[in-house]
């Protein structure tokens, strides 16, 4: 096996053992025989042999402790904590490659540094603590501190202390780094502080919420106390769990009476007297989830009472949406439905007595006049709307003319079927006595301003026209009305403008009037605003100019086709119906022939 000795090694070991052996012995050895001289040869060839056997086996040893010294350096240098130990001066004589990185200084300047140096001076008398506790115990002493790293922050340490008196008063240090943990326990010291500073809260909340609740409890039963509607709540099952004491008086309760189930139990009729099954019933529909809105019935009870109410019902919610309980407010409807009734009586016989006197005054057959042809057309804006306020007239006047009349009265009903029949037969009445126009919608229009009741209240347009047969022309005057249109035997679309204020507003008006010469074949047409103003929309009117057009393109010559034409086209145009009423008079100068 190699030696690995130098030879300067080998010099010093060789000087030392002849030193050992001294002059003496080497004396002796002189004095010895040839044999006992081979025998000694023989001895120390073995011992030389032996020797050389053990030296073998030391240098098989020194191999492997300097190999297992080299793992275990390498495991000290790197392991995950640091190692340092100080001297009893706290002076640093050894560390580990990990304790320097820690402190953020060369190992091989580390030496020489004292300890403390390292500790922040916060921790400082903690560390000189954690010393006087390991020379007073012995041991092993620990502490948490915050280690000083050059250029960086400081980070948190485990530091384990161990003494070692001997050789030297030494000391091991251990230094693990807990600055993550450390960290996490801040964090989480911080997240349980804000977590109980958020309970404190919320419990603050909860007595405020608590406390508003019950206030808001007390001030909810003072105004259902209150209340002049009777007020039921429910459970989730219908049954009944609160009644205000007017719901009590409404329903007639007896003293000591069970309310439990009402609505299944009593039995409830329609306004006309059919039955409601239990389903259809407020508090029902409220319990499946509904919310109902004045529902009208009459709820029979059998303490000899029966109620007309009116019911509104809607669910009681839970925070995830589903129904525990309903409401139900109610309230005596009896004198209200009776007056109702009695009112709908009236409304009705009004009705008829409109329609008797719309009959009377707006004639609904043909025209025979001599002279000219007539076609006339009317349709009111819904049946359940009754008498509407549009009109026309056409009457023989003297001397060969003919009076055409339109206009419209503001209101329905009663109060339009008066107004109708006072202006029309005042009209025919100044008529009579005076044919011109202007002066006939002049005295109109003063009698009906002096004329102002509760009959009669209101505004009038009217478009008046006289057309003269044996001369062939016509003159016209108007108040607040669409102009007549004149379609020519020529297919020419003429305005019958005038301009004149309505009628039954101010008495001092002086109405104007303008003629034209007619020729057979030629054609006027008068309609009220319940055509113009036909629409489907507020933005879109079929106006004056619609009828126009309508007019422009037709090829009817017949009058009724064209009055049919003028009320199709409208109403289609407005989608189907009419929301005002619509009147249309078409009149023909007849040939002579």
């Amino acid at each position: 096996m190699e030696d690995h000795r130098t030879p300067k090694d080998r010099i010093d070991l060789r000087r030392e053992a002849e030193d050992r052996i001294g002059e003496d012995e080497i004396n002796n050895t002189r004095e010895m025989s040839d044999a006992d001289v081979l025998a000694l040869l023989h001895e120390l060839k073995v011992h030389q042999v032996e020797l050389e056997m053990q030296n073998d086996e030391l240098k098989l040893a020194q191999a492997e402790t300097e190999r297992a010294l080299h793992k275990y350096s390498d495991l000290y240098n790197f392991a995950p904590v640091g190692y340092l130990t100080v001297d009893e001066n706290d002076v640093v004589v050894e560390a580990n490659e990990t304790a320097a990185a820690m402190l953020g200084v060369p190992n091989s300047q580390l030496k020489g540094f004292l300890f403390g140096f390292f500790v922040i001076p916060e921790n400082r008398f903690d560390f000189v603590a954690l010393c006087q506790k390991l020379e007073s115990y012995g041991g092993k002493s620990s502490g948490e501190i915050q280690l000083l790293r050059r250029g960086k922050e400081p980070f948190y340490a485990l530091v384990d202390v161990v003494g070692d008196s001997e050789p030297k008063k030494q000391c091991r240090i251990t230094i693990t780094d807990i600055t993550a943990r450390k960290e996490a326990e801040i964090e989480l010291q911080k997240a349980y502080e804000e977590l109980e500073r958020r309970v404190e809260e919320r419990t603050r909340d909860l007595a405020r919420s608590q406390s508003e609740a019950e206030r808001r409890t007390a001030e909810v039963e003072s105004f259902i106390a209150s209340m002049a509607d009777g007020v039921i709540l429910f459970d989730a099952q219908g049954d009944v769990t609160f009644i205000n004491d007017v719901g009590m008086d409404i329903l007639g309760v007896p003293l000591g009476g069970s309310f439990d189930r009402w609505f299944e139990r009593f039995p409830l009729n329609d306004l006309d007297g059919n039955p409601v099954s239990a389903e259809e019933r407020a508090i029902s529909r409220a319990l499946n989830g509904e919310t109902v809105t004045d529902m009208r019935g009459t709820l029979i009870l059998p303490w000899n009472k029966s109620v007309t109410l009116s019911m509104s019902a809607s669910p009681v919610l839970n925070g995830e949406g589903e129904v525990i309980g309903a409401t139900v407010v109610f309230r005596d409807q009896s004198d209200r439905v009776a007056l109702e009734k009695e009112r709908q009586t009236l409304l009705e016989r009004e009705r008829h007595i409109a329609e008797i006197l719309e009959r009377a005054v707006i004639p609904h057959g043909e025209y025979n006049v001599p002279g000219i042809k007539v076609a006339v057309r009317y349709e009111p804006a819904l049946d359940e709307a009754g008498v509407g306020g549009d009109f026309y007239d056409v009457f023989e006047l003297d001397n060969g003319k003919v009076g055409v009349l339109i206009g419209d009265v503001a209101g329905k009903g009663l109060a339009a079927a008066v107004g109708i029949a006072a202006i029309r037969y005042s009209i025919r009445s100044y008529a009579y006595l005076d044919p011109r126009p202007s002066r006939v919608l002049t005295l109109a229009n003063k009698a009906l301003c002096k004329s102002h009741n509760e009959e009669i209240n209101g505004m009038f347009t009217a478009y008046f026209a006289v057309i003269d047969i044996s001369l062939g022309g016509i003159t016209y005057s108007g108040g607040g009305h669409e102009p007549a249109l004149l379609k020519t035997a020529a297919g020419r679309i003429e305005r019958l403008e005038t301009r004149g204020p309505l009628l039954g507003i101010l008495g001092d008006i002086e109405y104007t009037e303008h003629s034209r010469k007619l020729m057979p074949g030629d054609k006027i047409i008068m309609v009220t605003d319940g055509i113009t103003e036909a629409r489907p929309n507020p933005e879109s009117l079929f106006t004056i100019e619609g009828v126009e057009r309508y007019l422009a393109e037709s090829p009817e010559e017949d009058l009724d086709a064209i009055a049919d034409g003028i009320l199709r086209t409208a109403k289609n145009h407005a989608g189907g119906y009419f929301k005002d009423d619509a009147a249309i008079v078409v009149v023909s100068l007849l040939s002579e022939d």
